[in-house]
């Protein structure tokens, strides 16, 4: 089981950019919303907000992912042995239900960052 976590995380966070500013520098792709030249504008504060939100959704479906991989091992595990699997399926549940959260919220939020952007 280590063996496929220590392959499945690496490669989840590889997916998200875990920089707080932009490799490039770039907010949006706008050349007036530098971190680089330092040239940032009143309407970069949004779209930069909208970035950390992107940020932070995207971790939070990583492990929301993780949790569900997770507890479907542990079912088909505790299944087989013929234990109880009750943990499991709650867990499972759980997770899906919170990715399923964590989708739909950043949805609004981008939402309301378009159109307050």
């Amino acid at each position: 089981m280590r063996s496929i976590l220590a392959f499945l995380i690496p490669h989840a966070f590889a997916q998200l950019n875990p920089h707080l500013i932009p490799p490039n520098g770039l907010i949006a792709g706008q050349q007036d919303c530098n971190f680089i030249t330092g040239e940032m504008h009143f309407h970069c504060i949004p779209l930069y907000v909208a970035y950390l939100i992107q940020l932070v959704f995207s971790f939070i479906g990583t492990i929301a992912l993780l949790v569900i991989i997770w507890s479907g091992y542990e079912l088909a595990i505790s299944s087989l042995a013929g234990g109880d699997s009750s943990k499991a399926k709650g867990r499972l549940r759980y997770a899906i239900m919170g990715f399923v959260v964590s989708i739909l919220a950043y949805f609004i939020v981008n939402l309301i960052i378009e159109a307050v952007t």
